[in-house]
């Protein structure tokens, strides 16, 4: 197909120079989104990254038609490809794998801003390519190699605009083809690219073959799919729905999924009230806008030359959120930045034909509030817990300050692991297992798929068994994960095994020669505190009472949230007259393990 005619040499440097200028700008909307990033291990691996890792490293022969280590869906270009040639900079330098999703992104927006920048002003040109790059999910998508799977859609998509607005047909199924090799959502909105508003040299009839040449691309590639699907006993096409959920009929959930691409693009709940009644004060103004548009501009402006590019954003943005709705009723919002692409271009093209200055005001809004977006929370919550890839960025941080932590533990005193190696989890959070993948992540730190991980139960069952590490998750201190020392806590279980005996000095005394050196594990010397004070609780008939509050406030110091520590202060105070102390540590102690009939029983007890 020949390429459009280009802009007339007498203005071609002035056009050319706007250009650059525009571009730069556009480019530099992630500055902003890496800025509200800061605090995160960014690029840091977790969960399927540790798979597609996994495979990686241990697969053997290098192939494409496999699913990269997650069964569950085809997507060589971001498994494969994407693990196989990056591999070892996101174990040794995972910021650069941020930086260079960023670089990704900002030239995706540079694309579509020099294509859009052929048939619109300069201004609406570059908002349209600005907006995916205000939502929430911007930042996951940054932060979390797994996200190259989106990542490389929404790349590839502004690519095959650009190479439209071009009349380079062959290159934009070339884009399309690498969009369908990342990820699935790619085949439905490959079905809008033939009605692109653009002037086509040819006319229909190039339209007419552009869509004869892409639909091979798309049955090529849904026969591969299927192919490989059959061989490696993937999934179907089509995105899957939780076993264990009631879904709702198709209908409600293809509402839900539309429903919330348009909240993360207008009302986003990470950014809070003021900016929701900023941005929704503008969308205001942009209804108001379509009623100029009709009244002091008539409708031949609007149906000549507004009306397809909003139709075809409003297309767009369709086709990318239904494939969404088997994934009802979790969620997340990454999800929602290729959909966005079209709803960029939609509120634009009205925006720029009504009103120039509300469109500039819409952009400040919208890129004010990823400013105003919550930062990384300052330490990973005891009570985290996650389902699945359904999160948003501050839960994002708490997955990855965790993988990280665990890893920075271990190599600063075990940088290289004995085959068969036992690593020991102490009081973890709950969403640990889909952190660190199970064993996949030892397998990719330490190329050994013989390291596992086992509960810290299953060492109190069996004290003797072989333990290569013991790591512990700490609430209140940092660093959050800390090593434990093996001899310690084996004569921790062995003192409780006594105090269980009912040999109380026997289990004092090997409670009192555990050393307090290790001060980097609070919840470990706490845990001993503890023990200790409950054990001097047992013995205060005879006159111990003075040194089980002694103990109990050393466990108290160290972690106050220890299962003894709280309780027994709270006896303390009861003996001294304190009874609204008491109750005060109870109520707390109450909150942290609701299922302590004894403690409950005390603070009923002391109920004014």
């Amino acid at each position: 197909m020949p390429r459009p005619p280009d802009v007339p040499a007498s203005g071609a440097a002035p056009v050319r120079s706007a250009h650059a200028l525009w571009s730069w700008l556009v480019a530099a909307a992630v500055v902003p989104v890496l800025w509200v990033s800061r605090g995160t291990p960014l690029g840091e691996p977790f969960a399927d990254d540790f798979y597609f890792l996994r495979h990686a490293f241990f697969s053997g022969p290098w192939s494409l038609l496999d699913g990269g280590g997650g069964p569950m869906y085809w997507r060589p270009l971001a498994r494969q490809a994407y693990y196989g040639l990056l591999s070892p900079l996101l174990l040794s330098h995972p910021i650069v794998i941020a930086l260079l999703h960023a670089a990704a992104l900002a030239g995706a927006a540079v694309l579509l801003q020099r294509a859009l920048s052929r048939v619109w002003p300069a201004p609406a040109a570059a908002m349209a390519a600005v907006f995916p790059l205000a939502l929430p999910g911007v930042r996951v998508m940054l932060a979390w190699p797994s996200c190259a799977q989106d990542l490389g859609v929404f790349v590839a998509f502004c690519a095959a605009i650009f190479a439209l607005s071009r009349g380079r047909t062959a290159w934009a199924l070339v884009a399309v083809a690498a969009a369908l090799l990342c990820k699935e959502i790619a085949a439905p909105l490959a079905l809008a690219l033939p009605l692109v508003p653009f002037v086509w040299p040819g006319g229909g009839a190039a339209r007419g073959r552009f869509a004869l040449q892409l639909g091979v691309v798309l049955a090529v590639y849904v026969g591969l799919h299927e192919l490989v699907r059959a061989s490696a006993h993937q999934l179907p096409l089509t995105a899957y729905t939780p076993p264990d959920a009631q879904a709702p009929p198709w209908l409600t959930r293809v509402v839900w999924s539309l429903q919330r691409t348009l909240q993360d693009a207008f009302d986003s709940p990470e950014t809070g009230d003021i900016h929701r009644t900023l941005i929704w004060g503008v969308v205001s103004c942009l209804s108001a806008a379509i009623a100029v548009v009709f009244i002091s501009r008539g409708r031949r402006q609007l149906t000549g030359s507004l009306l397809p590019w909003v139709a075809w954003g409003v297309l767009f943005w369709a086709l990318g959120s239904v494939p969404l709705a088997p994934y009802f009723p979790e969620w997340a919002t990454y999800r929602s930045v290729v959909p966005a692409l079209g709803l960029g271009i939609a509120s634009s093209a009205l925006l720029a034909a009504a009103w120039p200055s509300v469109l500039l005001t819409f952009v400040g809004v919208h890129l004010a509030g990823v400013l105003m977006a919550p930062g990384a929370p300052p330490l990973i919550d005891a009570e985290w817990s996650d389902h699945g890839a359904a999160f948003d960025f501050p839960r994002l941080t708490q997955v990855q300050r965790f993988a990280r932590g665990v890893r920075v533990a271990l190599a600063s005193r075990q940088p290289a692991l004995p085959a068969g190696a036992v690593i020991v989890r102490h009081a973890w959070p709950r969403a640990t297992d889909y952190a660190l993948a199970h064993d996949a992540a030892f397998a990719a730190w330490y190329r050994d798929t013989s390291v596992h991980l086992v509960a810290f139960e299953s060492l109190q069952r069996d004290p003797g068994q072989r333990v290569d590490a013991i790591v512990e998750f700490q609430p209140h201190r940092e660093p959050q994960l800390t090593l434990v020392d093996i001899a310690a806590m084996r004569a921790l279980l062995d003192a409780v095994r006594e105090l269980r005996r009912g040999d109380l000095d026997a289990g004092i005394a090997a409670l009192r020669a555990i050393p307090a050196t290790d001060t980097a594990s609070a919840l470990f010397q706490a845990t001993v505190q503890g023990k200790l004070a409950a054990a001097y609780d047992a013995r205060a008939r005879a006159g111990d009472a003075d040194s089980c509050e002694a103990a109990a406030k050393r466990a108290f110091a160290w972690y106050a949230d220890d299962r003894d520590a709280r309780v027994l202060l709270a006896q303390a105070a009861e003996r001294h007259g304190e009874h609204a102390r008491a109750r005060e540590l109870l109520e707390a102690h109450l909150r942290r393990y609701p299922d302590d009939a004894q403690a409950r029983a005390l603070f009923e007890r002391l109920a004014p």
